[in-house]
């Protein structure tokens, strides 16, 4: 008996899904909407942390089919701006201590229930070396939104 799969039939199940994507209550089919990017400089003293930073997605929309969990992208330059060898965790000019920074998130839903055109998320930073740190901090969304057209 075989076990693969003709490539009719993987071709067939795509194109129902994507069927039953363009039936959504959207009115069309879905696309992707990406916000601005937004970015701060925080500067961490030796072993300082942070624990207050927000980062929001608001709208205007009336399409905007966004739930709390529209995805924030995060990216994190330390002590060289817009500088891809400087990228943290992994730029290949990091020194061990600029690379030891902790760096948690997590979505507000409590922002999200009391504010209903706007998703936040809440950013906690660690500078864990011996040194000060300037860290270029950017954020970018992405979500789904409804849209028009045809296949």
């Amino acid at each position: 008996m075989s076990t693969t799969i003709e490539e009719k039939e993987i071709w067939d199940y795509i194109g129902a899904l994507k069927q039953r994507i363009d039936r959504l209550e959207t009115g069309g089919k879905p696309m992707i909407g990406r916000s601005g990017i937004g970015g701060a400089l925080i500067e961490l003293d030796p072993s300082e942390e942070i624990g207050s930073i927000a980062a929001t997605l608001s709208w205007n929309e009336t399409d905007v089919v966004v739930t709390p969990n529209g995805i924030p992208y995060f990216a994190i330059f330390v002590d060289n701006d817009n500088d891809p060898a400087y990228l943290w965790p992994s730029g290949v000019s990091l020194s061990s201590g600029q690379k030891n920074l902790e760096f948690d998130w997590f979505l507000d839903a409590d922002d999200f229930d009391s504010n209903g055109n706007r998703t936040r998320v809440r950013v906690r930073m660690k500078n864990n070396d011996g040194s000060a740190h300037d860290y270029y901090f950017y954020v970018i969304w992405t979500y789904m939104k409804g849209g028009s057209g045809s296949s």
